[in-house]
C-alpha cells in the first residue's frame, strides 16, 4: 500500500511540474528600450566607427517607439555611402548642433513577441543655429540635385536585422538584402510623401554594434567631449 501511495505521489508531482508554464522570451521590444551607445561598425570598407561618431553614437529608443541620439552620420552613411565623406563630414558641426544636445529624431517598430527584424525611421535635418541651409549644403556634397533639398527627410528602412547577445547587453543592427529602404518628406498636412532625391536600392549594406548604457545620452555626449 505504501508503494501505491509513493507511486501516486510521484506522478501527481511529475503531472504537476509539467504543468508549469516555462518562462516566455522577452519580446524584442522589451530588450530594445533603452540607451544604447555604438561600440562597432563595418560595412564595406571595413570599420567606420570612428567615421560616424562626432564624437560619440548614442541612441535612446522609448517605451512610445520614438528614437532619439546623435545618429545623423550613421544615417547619412547608411543612405548616401562612403562617396566624398571626407568633405560631407566636415559639414557635420554645422548641420548637427550634438555638443549642445540637441539631437536627431526618429522611430522604431517592432512586432509582437520575439522578432528577428524591425523597422527604423531617422529624421535628417538640421539641428544648428545655421539651420535648413547647412543640411542642403550637406546634401549638395554628396550628390543630391537642388530640385530634391528639403529641410527634414524621413528615411525609413523596414526589415532591419535585429540580434542580442552578452545577456542582451550588446544589440546588433544589421542592414542587408533583405532590408528595404523607403525616403519620405512630408506636405503641409503631414502626410508622407515619397522623396526621390536619392534611389533607396544604394543604401549601405552594413552592420552596427551598441552596448546598453545606464547613463542618459546626454551624460555620454558630455563624457565623450
Amino acid at each position: 500500500m505504501r508503494k501505491v501511495r509513493l507511486f501516486i505521489v510521484v506522478c501527481i508531482t511529475v503531472w504537476v511540474t509539467s504543468c508549469v508554464p516555462e518562462d516566455a522570451p522577452t519580446p524584442t521590444k522589451t530588450l530594445m528600450r533603452g540607451n544604447w551607445e555604438l561600440i562597432e561598425a563595418t560595412d564595406s570598407t571595413g570599420d567606420i566607427k570612428s567615421k560616424i561618431a562626432f564624437p560619440i553614437t548614442v541612441i535612446q529608443l522609448a517605451d512610445d517607439d520614438g528614437m532619439t541620439g546623435t545618429f545623423g552620420p550613421m544615417f547619412t552613411r547608411i543612405v548616401y555611402g562612403p562617396s566624398k565623406w571626407i568633405e560631407a563630414s566636415a559639414k557635420f558641426d554645422q548641420v548637427w548642433d550634438y555638443a549642445n544636445f540637441q539631437f536627431n529624431n526618429g522611430d522604431y517598430w517592432v512586432g509582437k513577441d520575439v522578432q528577428p527584424r524591425f523597422t527604423v525611421e531617422g529624421r535628417l535635418k538640421a539641428t544648428t543655429a545655421i539651420g535648413g541651409t547647412a543640411f542642403t549644403d550637406l546634401l549638395s556634397v554628396l550628390g543630391v540635385n537642388s530640385q530634391w533639398f528639403d529641410h527634414t527627410i524621413y528615411h525609413k528602412f523596414q526589415n532591419v536585422k535585429v540580434d542580442f547577445s552578452q545577456n542582451n547587453e550588446v544589440m546588433t543592427w544589421t542592414f542587408d538584402d533583405e532590408t528595404i529602404g523607403v525616403y519620405n518628406k512630408k506636405d503641409t498636412n503631414g502626410n508622407y510623401v515619397l522623396w526621390r532625391g536619392w534611389p533607396v536600392e544604394k543604401f549601405l549594406r552594413s552592420k552596427y554594434v551598441f552596448r546598453k548604457r545606464t547613463q542618459g545620452i546626454i551624460d555620454l555626449v558630455k563624457a565623450a567631449k
